[in-house]
């Protein structure tokens, strides 16, 4: 799945495009049950994707922020890093949150073969809405300092990321990433999704808002710098 460890261990670096489209109704919260039940989504027929609502008739479209994002890494196993990142882009992408979140979310699950990193099995949870099985996987720094990382959610049949989950600064509630559409990049093997939701839940199992996600975006990837090791 993603393209396999042998093709995402070459790769250091990656460059795309990002176009991201906010949506009017940004920052709506749904409050959620304070069971453990997986939050709720609405399912689409294409790849089990949240059914949204854009907007009322006749409201202009939102335009998209365009920026060039890179992302670089030193070795197969070190960190991917937020390397560079375009005047237009928002100034929050490049704060700790937003650089984590850009690196990760483009990069997973690789991006948690980290020498820095512990995971830890949260066990498995029925999405009703969609019918996926998640297998649940809690990513925290070693040092054990700070909240966790983030947790990402695997499709326990399929063995694909469907969704990632990252604590927002100051406890003030979470981002939940939903990434899909992943296509292979040139020919290294590598499958980088192409597709990304982002939705503000309250609490960790507060329902996934039926509207429009905070933002949506997709990638255009424009390069990428393969390193092999000598002898191989």
């Amino acid at each position: 799945a993603h393209g396999g460890w042998d093709a995402w261990r070459h790769v250091v670096r990656l460059e795309y495009e990002r176009s991201r489209t906010r949506s009017a109704r940004r920052g709506e919260v749904e409050e959620g049950p304070e069971s453990g039940d997986e939050p709720a989504m609405e399912a689409s027929p294409a790849a089990g994707r949240p059914a949204l609502e854009t907007g009322d008739a006749g409201e202009e479209p939102p335009r998209p922020e365009v920026a060039r994002v890179v992302l670089a890494r030193s070795d197969a196993r070190g960190p991917w890093r937020l390397a560079r990142l375009s005047a237009g882009a928002d100034p929050a992408d490049a704060s700790a949150l937003g650089a984590r979140v850009e690196a990760i979310a483009s990069t997973a699950p690789f991006a948690f073969v980290d020498r820095g990193l512990h995971a830890a099995d949260l066990g498995v949870e029925l999405d009703a809405a969609s019918g996926y099985s998640l297998r649940k996987v809690q990513f925290a720094e070693r040092s054990g300092e700070g909240p966790f990382l983030c947790i990402a959610y695997f499709d326990a049949q399929a063995y694909v990321l469907r969704r990632l989950l990252f604590p927002r600064p100051g406890g003030e509630g979470f981002l939940m990433v939903i990434v899909t559409d992943c296509d292979p990049i040139g020919e290294t093997g590598v499958l980088l999704a192409l597709r990304r939701q982002a939705f503000v839940l309250e609490k960790r199992f507060s329902r996934i808002p039926r509207r429009a996600p905070l933002y949506e975006e997709t990638l255009s990837l424009i390069s990428t710098e393969v390193k092999t090791a000598a002898g191989e």
